[in-house]
């Protein structure tokens, strides 16, 4: 995991143009994991049920829930972006005035078990947004941020 001020760094070299619409998904990296945790827990399934010669209606149950899972967690890996428009961050279901964000903080979350990931928290005046930096171009994303609301980034 890269540190703070190596990151800091990459995001100084980054030239900034606000005028355009930028567009961020997921890293190829972090895809590519997701892919293939998504594989072994089907290959797991499968093998699992091959054991058994008699069918059950538990295995069936479990193979429509493992069925919708993945079909619902490969939805939200193709869905995800997050776009920069005119001043306005759209992420998920919130639409963020970047004019109104008083506070950058950069911070490093736990997001399961003991896995810790770097990520922006966005700060208003009323309400904290944290954005995981597990995209392409995080280092223009970061600089976006810092070039449109005029604050730096906070370690």
């Amino acid at each position: 995991m890269e540190q703070v001020n190596e990151i800091l760094e990459k995001v100084k070299k980054e030239t900034v143009d606000t005028n355009i619409k930028h567009t961020f998904r997921l890293s190829f990296m972090y895809s590519l994991k997701a892919i293939v945790f998504l594989v072994i827990i089907i290959a797991l399934f499968v093998l699992n049920i091959a054991k058994f010669s008699k069918k059950h209606m538990l295995q069936y149950v479990i193979l429509v829930v493992i069925v919708v899972y993945i079909i619902y967690y490969m939805y939200k890996l193709i869905k995800y972006r997050i776009v920069i428009d005119e001043n306005i961050l759209i992420y998920e279901k919130n639409r963020i005035n970047l004019k109104d964000i008083v506070k950058l903080q950069f911070m490093r979350t736990r997001v399961g078990g003991s896995k810790y990931d770097n990520c922006i928290a966005l700060l208003t005046k009323d309400k904290r947004y944290i954005i995981r930096l597990n995209m392409e171009k995080k280092y223009l994303f970061i600089a976006l941020l810092m070039k449109i609301t005029k604050l730096k980034v906070e370690v």
